[in-house]
């Protein structure tokens, strides 16, 4: 069996890998290179469990090394990844997040390199990370992209060089925990916040809303927005810290209203978590998430990022169809399967390059 290497090497997007590699091995042998980590480690142990895997997991993201020992544990992936690299069909990177370093390895890695941009650009980059993306632009000729947006704007910002394949997002179900909680009767109907509180997501919004009707905030906050946690009302309720499996069940068996007013974003893992649990959500008009809801026929849940007056508007709109939505978003869940999402054709293409893509 011909051998794929997948890389991930912070272990940045673990649900992501975990759910992609599992399409893969139907068709090579994947070695998946990562860190361990202090959140989402399950996955990598998912992911050793899967058939026609080999993973190879390295000391590297802050979550658990100091800055000398994640040097170490990069130099040690990617000598290993040298040294094998012959061995690959393919070898591709899930992120690039070593800015001058990642178009050196583009250099070195070529003709058997695939890049995967998740986003056209960082959330909240930087304009030298513009440049070294201009860079990998150049040097990189495969490149893949998660959503029609993504690729858009991508085209917008850079031009499209080489090869390109869209391979959309499939859906992220949360694992089962040991126990599951148990359901409410009836829906709350509550608005609430889940995911890393971050500025692109637009915490600023969230504050201003707090102040019209008591709101929840579940999950860790970026430390550059702790600033912001005195804007919010008293009444709402803030838990910052990331939340265990049984704890996102927890909420989701309420029956809520989640509120994704984000700033800027491509894509964002949270939407596919949400079709995927069939969660009822409001979202503002930014990258894939606006597109997702508009395609599907449910525009009413898009406001526009800071019109209070829309933010409403969506937010009663998800109350008074609550029922329907979720019977909507069951029926669209189909199509964000991985199965569908990343097939066989889809697999032979991005790792046999027997299929040119065509702008």
């Amino acid at each position: 069996m011909n051998v794929v290497c997948i890389v991930d090497i912070g272990s940045y997007t673990l649900p992501y890998d975990y759910n992609f590699i599992k399409e893969v091995t139907k068709y090579f042998h994947v070695e998946f290179f990562c860190s361990d980590t202090k959140y989402n480690q399950h996955y990598i142990e998912q992911i050793q469990l899967l058939d026609n895997v080999t993973v190879h997991c390295f000391n590297i993201s802050q979550s658990v090394a100091k800055q000398s020992e994640s040097f170490v544990g990069l130099f040690s992936a990617y000598k290993l990844l040298l040294r094998r690299r012959k061995k690959y069909l393919t070898i591709h990177f899930q992120w690039m997040p070593l800015g001058l370093f990642d178009v050196v390895f583009a250099l070195i890695f070529f003709r058997r390199a695939l890049f995967t941009f998740h986003n056209p650009l960082p959330h909240e980059s930087k304009k030298l990370m513009t440049v070294f993306l201009w860079l990998m632009d150049i040097v990189t000729r495969n490149k893949v992209f998660v959503s029609s947006y993504s690729l858009k704007r991508y085209r917008q910002i850079f031009g499209i060089r080489g090869r390109h394949y869209l391979v959309c997002h499939g859906i992220m179900p949360v694992p089962p925990a040991e126990s599951m909680p148990l359901g409410t009767r009836l829906p709350e109907l509550k608005a609430v916040f889940w995911g890393r509180v971050t500025e692109y997501k637009g915490v600023e919004m969230l504050a201003d809303f707090s102040h019209e009707e008591p709101l929840e905030v579940w999950g860790k906050w970026a430390s550059n927005c702790q600033k912001h946690r005195t804007k919010f009302s008293t009444t709402t309720l803030i838990q910052d810290f990331y939340l265990s499996d049984f704890e996102i069940h927890g909420l989701f068996s309420r029956g809520l209203i989640f509120l994704l007013p984000y700033k800027q974003a491509s894509q964002s893992g949270v939407l596919y978590t949400f079709i995927a649990e069939t969660q009822v959500f409001v979202a503002s008009d930014t990258g894939d998430i606006g597109d997702f809801l508009c395609s599907n026929e449910l525009e009413d849940l898009v406001f526009q990022y800071g019109d209070q007056n829309s933010f409403r508007k969506a937010l009663a709109y998800a109350r008074q169809n609550f029922s329907l939505i979720k019977e909507k978003l069951i029926q669209i869940r189909s199509k964000y399967e991985w199965s569908q999402i990343a097939d066989k054709n889809t697999i032979l293409q991005l790792y046999s390059g027997r299929t040119r893509s065509r702008p």
